[in-house]
């Protein structure tokens, strides 16, 4: 009988987002990884007139069997002049803007379409591509309240919306579908109360649905403790991404600046991590995901939207600002006269390396490192490991636990210890693991079948990403 600690792992890399593949550290950072912000961004700007307050909620999906990627984003040309544009890529940084007559603007061509704030590919024949509308753009305007979901044959053309709540839902929207609880959620805009702030309060609500048609009522949930500073540190949205077994959401934090001001803020992104889809966590300490800046299109506001992969790519699409949330309101308020020199935001790409939004390094470099999993069991007879390492630089040793909980507390199986260990280079990103000894070379298939067993990894110059069975 296993340990009720031991873990089926699937043949998905298994990210250290969380504790669920840790079972002890020992002298270990978990740090959060950076994208890199494009050189040339911002790759969307405010070109056509419909497009001359904001460019921002980019929503982008790489088409393989195209080679091309998609986006939809919100445009806005005056008060409550809102339309969903389409754009399209053939490298994820250089975009054009096909004109037509589908949605004319002032009787002229545009890329206006009907689209939805938030769409994903789900490789589900009856359902290939669904999206969640803030509202519906209905006879040329939006029209409706809440939040609506519609499905697309081919991200194109989108079928009618269904309502599925009439609560205020003004932030942007994420839809996805998680495959290990098979359920579709939808994340977007709830509120709160506190008494050391007057009006409402962001929180994130969620709503669910196994079939797509019968939905959850919204349940609010806050990622910010008071501990931490809520409410003058608020969570604008929450932007929900399926990735394995997992879900990874981009969450932009907004830092209030002033007392008793609910909206002159400084946002950036961080991140959070949902095996379920309603039970979040903020992920390494809050470290810092995508920071606002340096640069003056995104000087003080970043806001995420939209991830998409090409091969070991992941790009992420988001919206800057030069100025702070609510600042322009404020001096509008105030009756001062503002010119504008462009849009008040515009949409930026950073990228990263598939599997690295985290990673463990040395806490103290001269001391060693190592990090225990729990029990393991899986089905792969390979090891790889996602790491930025020298071929010695980390070593991997097998324990057969056999009931034990922690592995110190077993002994490393023969052939398998630390001084046996190898990396041989899988690809840029990726070692196969081997262990050789007495001119043997064995693999993890070739431990004992039918037990758990746990892995330690000893880290020294190193940084470890991921690990996966293959």
């Amino acid at each position: 009988m296993d340990s009720p600690y031991t873990v089926r792992v699937s043949g998905h890399p298994q990210l250290f987002l969380d504790d669920r593949c840790v079972a002890r550290t020992t002298n270990l950072a978990r740090c959060v990884q950076q994208p890199v912000k494009f050189e040339g961004n911002p790759v969307i700007r405010a070109d056509h007139p419909w497009e001359r307050v904001h460019v921002y909620r980019p929503s982008v999906i790489y088409e393989p069997q195209l080679d091309r990627f998609r986006m939809h984003y919100t445009a806005i040309s005056g008060p409550k002049r809102l339309a969903t544009c389409r754009a399209e890529s053939d490298d994820g940084f250089h975009w054009r803007k096909p004109l037509g007559d589908e949605i004319p603007f002032e009787e002229q061509p545009s890329n206006i379409r009907r689209g939805p704030a938030h769409c994903i590919r789900t490789g589900d024949p009856r359902r290939p591509y669904i999206g969640v509308f803030n509202k519906d753009f209905v006879n040329g305007r939006f029209e409706g309240r809440g939040c609506s979901v519609a499905v697309s044959e081919d991200g194109d053309r989108w079928g009618a919306a269904l309502n599925i709540t009439q609560t205020k839902c003004d932030t942007v929207p994420s839809i996805v579908w998680h495959e290990p609880a098979k359920r579709y959620f939808v994340y977007t805009r709830a509120q709160a109360f506190h008494p050391r702030l007057e009006g409402h309060v962001r929180i994130t609500g969620v709503m669910s649905s196994e079939d797509f048609e019968q939905w959850t009522p919204k349940y609010a949930f806050n990622l910010v403790s008071e501990e931490e500073g809520f409410p003058y540190v608020q969570v604008h949205a929450l932007t929900a991404h399926a990735y394995g077994d997992v879900l990874i959401g981009e969450v932009p934090i907004f830092h209030l600046e002033e007392s008793g001001n609910n909206f002159l803020a400084r946002c950036e992104i961080q991140l959070a991590t949902s095996r379920d889809g309603w039970h979040w966590q903020r992920v390494a300490g809050r470290g810092v995901f995508l920071p606002h800046g340096p640069e003056d299109w995104d000087r003080w506001y970043v806001h995420s939207t939209s991830m998409t992969r090409k091969g070991d790519t992941l790009y992420f699409y988001f919206n800057g600002r030069a100025q702070k949330h609510g600042a322009l309101r404020q001096l509008r308020e105030q009756h001062v006269g503002i010119e504008m020199p462009g849009p008040e935001s515009t949409i930026g790409v950073a990228t990263l390396p598939a599997d690295r939004f985290v990673f463990f390094e040395l806490a103290e470099p001269n001391a060693p490192g190592m990090l225990d999993t729990p029990p393991l069991r899986f089905d792969g007879r390979d090891l790889v490991i996602n790491a930025l390492s020298g071929p010695m630089d980390l070593q991997v040793e097998l324990f057969d636990v056999d009931g034990a909980v922690i592995p110190h507390q077993a002994t490393p199986l023969e052939g398998f210890e630390r001084a046996c260990s190898r990396l041989v280079r899988k690809d840029d990103l990726r070692y196969r693991v081997i262990w050789t000894s007495d001119g043997a070379k064995r693999t993890l298939g070739d431990a004992p079948a039918g037990k758990p067993v746990a892995l330690r990894f000893h880290l020294d110059q190193s940084r470890l990403y991921a690990f996966q069975v293959e």
